[in-house]
Order: structure tokens, then C-alpha cells, then sequence
């Protein structure tokens, strides 16, 4: 059996907001027996219940070397097709795998760890595009620190053109936009003086 590199499971504070929550639908549906009004929070809070605690029951995600395992469900990394980010926080990703399946993955973490997740998650799913733009070129243009670039075996792509050469073309360019030309003779409609 593989050794698994990460475990990530669901934010505690999601279910300390729905004991919370669950209190707070409780006190307003006893204060609604006085009022009819305190009904109405306390159908607000009965559904911000029900949807943080669907958050904190969301099944842990282990990251493998050749496989994503979401509860009971594992997916290869070669299986994935296509990663669309939806939300950052909490992370929703859509996923497209091969045969044209999709799965939305769902992760309510915290910021760090959600960070960590999405990086695990498009480093090694080598086959994917990520919204839209192919492996190669994402990690190609992405902004890796030197370390992390090293450590995945990547090289920042070379600049086209040095600092000088860009500010003599900056240069160039605004000559051109406020006279009209750039090889420095006036106007042929103009008489020159000698």
C-alpha cells in the first residue's frame, strides 16, 4: 500500500459555527413563541446550520503519489482531464476525467491548507489543464519561488529582451507617439533652412 504524502480534513471552525448556529435557531424558535418575528432568524440560522454543518461532515482528502482519494473514492492522477477553480475558500475545484466524467471537489479548509491542497493537486496532476491553460504552461508561467521551482525541476523561462533594451523601446515608443515618426527629419511639407 502507498504511503500517503497529506491528509487534509475540514476546518474545526465549521463545526464550532454550526453548534453555534444550531444555539442560535434554538433560542430564536423559543423567543418565537413570544414573537412571531423571531421565527424568521431562526429559519436563517437553521439553514446556515444545516450548510456548515454539511462543510465540517465533508470527507477527508488524502494525497498519494499515484492517486487522490476523496472519502471512499480514489482518482488517479492520470485520470484527470481538466481542473476549473470555482471558489478559494472554501476550495471548490471542478474536476473532468477521462470519459467525459466529472466530480466537484470540495475542501473547507483553512487558508494555508487550501493553498497546499490546490498547489498538491495541480503539481501532480500532470495530464490536466488548469482553467484552461496546459500543464507545461502553467507551471511555466506561474510565480514559483526559486526554491519551489527547484525542488519541482522547473526553470523560469528566460526574458526576451534585457531592462535596457526594454526602456530603449519604451523610449522609441513615446518619441513616436508625440511626434508621428522616428527617424527624426521634419515634416516634407516644411522648408528647412540651412
Amino acid at each position: 500500500m502507498e504511503r500517503c504524502s497529506d491528509i487534509y480534513r475540514p476546518w474545526r471552525l465549521y463545526a464550532i459555527c454550526a453548534w453555534v448556529a444550531i444555539a442560535g435557531t434554538l433560542v430564536s424558535a423559543v423567543c418565537g413563541t413570544f414573537s412571531p418575528f423571531a421565527y424568521f432568524p431562526a429559519i436563517l440560522l437553521a439553514i446556515s446550520a444545516a450548510f456548515l454543518s454539511w462543510l465540517a461532515l465533508r470527507p477527508s482528502i488524502a494525497v498519494f503519489p499515484s492517486q487522490l482519494s476523496v472519502g471512499k473514492r480514489t482518482i488517479a492522477w492520470q485520470e484527470i482531464r481538466s481542473i476549473t477553480q470555482g471558489m478559494a475558500s472554501p476550495l471548490v475545484l471542478r474536476l473532468r476525467l477521462t470519459n467525459n466524467r466529472r466530480h466537484v471537489l470540495i475542501f473547507p479548509g483553512e487558508h494555508d491548507r487550501i493553498v497546499k491542497l490546490a498547489t498538491h493537486i495541480r503539481n501532480r496532476s500532470f495530464l490536466a489543464t488548469f482553467d484552461g491553460i496546459p500543464y507545461q504552461d502553467y507551471h511555466l508561467w506561474s510565480n514559483l519561488s526559486d526554491a519551489e521551482a527547484e525542488e519541482l525541476g522547473l526553470e523560469h523561462p528566460a526574458p526576451m529582451i534585457s531592462q535596457e533594451d526594454g526602456h530603449e523601446i519604451e523610449r522609441l515608443y513615446q518619441k513616436l507617439k508625440s511626434v508621428g515618426h522616428l527617424d527624426g527629419k521634419e515634416d516634407s511639407g516644411s522648408t528647412r533652412e540651412e
